[in-house]
């Protein structure tokens, strides 16, 4: 346990790493009643490179690796049932544009599903996905999941939203799929 702390801490530093039995109790479930996973760490990455570090460390050790925003899925998705690392995106929080025109925002996984709504709304846009986990559901395991809300039915869910995303592979690949729509929009 020394030797997987210190190398995930070289990457992340050691404020970023938790393998304390007692610290990753709450990794083990996430909103989804009966099932559990059993993490032998937590990983707090600030960055794509370092999410890329990190999958390629655990790859060559074929560590599992499943990734978990703030862990308000009703799907099961952020729970480590094969145990392994949890990887918290949720210091990957920063919304870095909102472009008017185009009506794109660029943004990371942490950032949460009311933060973009807030913003989107100080450029006069509305972002209309609303998962009842709102205030702290993030972006990345709304994509994960193709949240919805109330909104759903009207304007649609989550994946109607994304035009392209920045992916780390297992390997630590970084990738890219879709973009920017092209050109300006023409009424």
């Amino acid at each position: 346990m020394r030797t997987l702390s210190a190398d995930l801490s070289k990457i992340v530093g050691s404020g970023n790493v938790e393998v304390r039995p007692a610290a990753l109790v709450p990794y083990r479930t996430d909103a989804t009643f009966g099932f559990t996973g059993r993490p032998i760490a937590v990983v707090r990455p600030g960055s794509a490179t370092e999410v890329s570090r990190i999958l390629a460390w655990a790859n060559e050790r074929s560590i599992p690796v499943v990734p978990r925003g703030a862990g308000s899925s009703l799907a099961a998705g952020a729970v480590p049932v094969q145990g392994g690392i949890v990887l918290a995106l949720t210091r990957m929080n920063r919304i870095l544009s909102i472009d008017q025109v185009d009506l794109v925002a660029v943004v990371e996984p942490g950032v949460t599903t009311q933060a973009l709504a807030a913003a989107a709304r100080e450029h006069g846009l509305h972002y209309p996905p609303d998962p009842g986990s709102r205030r702290v559901s993030t972006l990345g395991g709304n994509v994960a999941t193709n949240a919805g809300g109330l909104h759903g039915l009207k304007y649609g869910n989550t994946g109607g939203y994304v035009l392209g995303v920045q992916a780390v592979l297992a390997d630590g690949q970084i990738i890219r799929a879709g973009g920017r729509l092209q050109g300006r929009r023409r009424i």
